[in-house]
């Protein structure tokens, strides 16, 4: 590993695992059906397709950064680490770690493998398949108000507002990609499906008197929902070094990728 490769992976490592501390926030607009959509389309970022298919021994190391919307003007984005390694022509695994800011604060950890059932040195249609769980940021732990259906106001019984303990999620993706060669670029497609179950925990905040009433009676709730995503991107070879950019969308919204990939 020469210094440049040094250099990246140590900030790639720095910027995942920083965090800033949070203060006792009401994200806007938010409830947990959105919230649940954007966190699993920020976790299928995670893959998006792009990974590089790598020959038998390599191992690539990836960093991406990624940006979404909320609502109609807002603004989130995410980012991670990946680590692929190639198997064989037809298969591949990796593990990704990322952290995202989607109204909520989570990080997450994905394992995930790619093949294609097809033959030659460079086959075209790859299927992919990834396990993951995602979970609150312990900054966020008892610092976020959020409502369970929409963002009323005034505040209505029936739909409470909740001071956010802890919440989860466990993911199951599935995704089919094609890819060809083009010179040294490598435009590529893809259409997944993510099943997400989720659970919270939490504190019911009083109708009147808000949290200066203090917290209220321990709610609690889980479920499960689902997101299909497509992706439309650009790769390019340059040797080690194989940078990417997307465009896709997924179940309330569009997103953008930008990765950088260094293979060994």
């Amino acid at each position: 590993m020469n210094t440049a490769q040094r250099f990246f992976t140590v900030t790639l490592l720095t910027f995942c695992f920083t965090t800033p501390v949070q203060a006792v926030r009401s994200p806007t607009d938010t409830n947990l059906e959105e919230i649940n959509h954007h966190q699993a389309g920020a976790t299928a970022a995670l893959l998006l397709g792009d990974h590089t298919f790598l020959k038998q021994g390599e191992i690539a190391v990836s960093g991406h950064a990624y940006l979404s919307g909320w609502a109609t003007d807002t603004l989130y984005g995410a980012w991670g680490l990946s680590l692929q390694a190639g198997l064989g022509s037809h298969l591949g695994v990796g593990l990704s770690y990322g952290y995202t800011d989607a109204q909520l604060h989570t990080r997450v950890w994905l394992l995930n493998a790619q093949y294609s059932p097809l033959s030659g040195p460079s086959p075209w249609l790859h299927l992919q398949a990834a396990v993951g769980h995602q979970f609150l940021d312990s900054s966020e732990s008892g610092n976020v108000l959020i409502f369970e259906f929409d963002n009323p106001w005034p505040v209505k019984p029936g739909n409470p507002q909740i001071l956010l303990d802890d919440m989860t999620w466990t993911h199951g993706y599935l995704n089919v990609l094609v890819n060809t060669q083009l010179w040294k670029f490598r435009p590529q497609a893809s259409l997944g499906y993510v099943r997400s179950y989720y659970s919270w925990s939490g504190h019911e905040v009083p109708t009147y008197g808000g949290l200066e009433a203090g917290p209220g009676p321990a709610i609690s709730d889980s479920g499960t929902i689902g997101t299909v995503t497509w992706a439309l991107g650009l790769g390019l070879e340059l040797g080690p070094v194989r940078p990417f950019v997307g465009l896709g969308a997924f179940s309330g919204g569009g997103l953008f990728l930008a990765r950088m990939t260094i293979v060994f």
